[in-house]
């Protein structure tokens, strides 16, 4: 997934400043990845002062066959996956978003 924002003639990365949380529709019906700041942060996603983010990521779904270096960005990701055709406890997405 491209992840970057145009400035003039440019492709820059997305910063702190510009975004509380990434929202991104899955394939799977009403699946989406959440992601906030913070995390994307902690993971050098998007950019910040002390360290540029990236221009693209690629997500990981379960149903997913990959290598054993891509499961470990799997594993983090997971987390902030969410399937709302289930049963869902949203106390977990109400903790993201506060």
């Amino acid at each position: 997934m491209t992840l970057w924002k145009r400035f003039e003639k440019k492709i820059l990365q997305i910063e702190d400043s510009e975004i509380d949380f990434l929202i991104i529709k899955t394939n799977i019906k009403n699946s989406y990845f959440i992601f906030s700041k913070e995390i994307l942060l902690q993971k050098a996603i998007i950019s910040s002062i002390k360290k540029n983010g990236k221009l693209a990521i690629r997500l990981f779904l379960s149903e997913e066959e990959i290598s054993t270096l891509a499961q470990k960005t799997q594993i983090w990701q997971l987390k902030y996956f969410f399937n709302f055709s289930k049963n869902m406890d949203f106390n977990i997405i109400n903790n993201i978003f506060n």
